[in-house]
């Protein structure tokens, strides 16, 4: 007997943690963060306190309550006693906060399963995060001490601390227990996103992930379609159920050529940082508008990481891309010093070779040549425009989703209040394409698949799904879902 059991993303957008049970076998689909709760408790200056483990979460029910699946470390720090590992693997639909933001917490030996574009992602963000919850394929062990040379104790910290996840891509079907997980890869605004079809002998059941028809990988999601078409159980996402339609990423690429080619001055655009098919929209209008693409280190690290997974990725040396990195630190970008090691020290490892890149440009090239260059700049790239100087001739394309919060409104004034200030003349209304299907394509999905039940998950709008016609269950966290 299958059973399904939704701890998040319950009449809520993300924050999915749905765990599959087949006898003795269990699996989780996504294991993500709710963000909707998660700043309902926190914000930028108050955060779960690390010295209490995982309690914190807990507490909160930000993780579900289950033995046997987080990490030993933080277990011990919280006085509990060590857990046999209860879970027999973590399938990832695509590498989004709110499907992968709670993989932190889980033990090293439980395996996590993932297209070969998310465990790049992954590797990325790793990589490249400041701070935040992103021990994604690598745990450090933490609150452990060791035998230093002195015959005291140290904490272990850095390299010693690392212990490698189990990480395997699901490049082809995985056999646990008696369920076949196969999975039928689909076109989301992140590359590598991916449905999952299980086979069970008590029926079958598909898990959509985030997926849509309308941006250039959506061949995908109609190969999935074609390929879940009768299983027993769809679980599947419901972001925009009440959405009739959406503007193709096609679509969004002529407008944006158009904004660009009506601006004398810098183009500062903001998108989705790790949409590549939002940066291949922009790359593609930059280039018939005869300028550069101008994006952040991270970003190029993304695609030098994605392009070890798939050759159809931009390279960040693609010859109409260049790489702008910022003053840090104390800020030595461009002072002309004897010994580059002081420039170096402005910026962290993974950094310095695009500080050193042949097509990376500073803040003085971007000012000087500003018609040349349309820049990615968002919220926290505000206070580059000091450098920058843009002014009335120059554009801002928004390309993100409409604020939704207080928070995201606030984030946006401050940014009009950065181009009220510099007199930034051109601001058309949002150029955005959602990563979601509409209302109408989400009905089309649940029509050719034609399944006997559904259940609606990442989605505050889960009754509608009663409207199409099949059995529908709606999901109540921690409750069992026999099928």
């Amino acid at each position: 007997m299958v059973s399904i059991t939704a701890y998040g993303g319950v009449n809520e957008v993300g924050g999915n943690q749905i765990l599959v049970q087949d006898g003795k076998n269990r699996i989780f689909l996504d294991f993500g963060m709710s963000f909707g709760k998660f700043f309902t408790y926190f914000d930028a200056f108050l955060a779960p306190r690390k010295l209490n483990g995982m309690g914190d979460y807990f507490e909160l029910g930000l993780i579900p309550p289950i033995a046997g699946i987080y990490r030993n470390d933080y277990l011990k720090h919280m006085g509990r006693p060590q857990e046999p590992l209860s879970c027999d693997g973590l399938f990832i639909s695509h590498a989004h906060g709110d499907h992968i933001g709670m993989l932190h917490f889980l033990r090293e030996d439980l395996t996590i399963h993932g297209t070969p574009e998310t465990l790049k992602i992954m590797e990325s963000l790793e990589e490249t995060s400041v701070a935040g919850l992103t021990e994604y394929v690598n745990l450090k062990r933490t609150f452990e001490f060791y035998q230093n040379k002195k015959g005291g104790l140290s904490r272990l910290e850095g390299e010693k601390a690392k212990v490698p996840r189990k990480i395997e891509a699901v490049d082809k079907p995985v056999e646990i227990g008696q369920m076949k997980i196969r999975a039928s890869p689909v076109n989301h605004s992140i590359p590598g996103a991916t449905a999952y079809i299980i086979e069970t002998p008590s029926g079958t059941l598909a898990y959509s992930g985030d997926l849509r028809f309308h941006g250039y990988g959506g061949h995908l999601t109609e190969k999935f379609v074609k390929e879940a078409a009768g299983v027993d159980t769809l679980i599947i996402e419901g972001t925009r159920m009440e959405h009739s339609s959406s503007m193709t990423e096609e679509e969004l690429t002529a407008k944006v050529k158009t904004e660009i080619e009506a601006t004398k001055g810098i183009v500062l655009a903001n998108w989705p940082i790790r949409d590549v098919e939002r940066l291949i929209s922009f790359l593609k209008a930059a280039k018939s508008a005869g300028r550069y693409l101008a994006i952040n280190p991270k970003q190029a690290n993304l695609l030098e990481k994605l392009g070890e997974a798939n050759s159809k990725i931009p390279k960040p040396t693609d010859p109409a891309i260049k790489i702008f990195v910022t003053r840090k630190s104390w800020g030595l970008i461009d002072r002309k010093l004897p010994d580059l090691n002081l420039v170096n020290e402005d910026y962290k490892e993974w950094e310095r070779k695009y500080l050193h890149a042949s097509n990376m440009v500073d803040y003085n090239e971007l000012r000087d040549n500003p018609s040349a260059y349309v820049v990615r700049a968002d919220f926290f790239d505000m206070t580059e425009l000091t450098d920058i100087r843009p002014n009335e001739t120059s554009c801002y394309i928004r390309s993100v989703c409409e604020p939704f919060d207080e928070k995201m409104e606030f984030n946006e004034a401050i940014v009009n209040s950065w181009l009220d200030h510099f007199h930034v003349g051109r601001r058309p209304p949002t150029i955005h394409c959602s990563g979601h299907a509409p209302g109408q394509d989400i009905k089309r999905i649940v029509e050719e698949i034609n399944p006997k039940t559904i259940i609606p998950v990442h989605t505050e709008k889960a009754a509608k799904f009663n409207e199409f016609g099949k059995k529908c269950i709606l999901p109540v966290v921690g409750s069992i879902i026999q099928l």
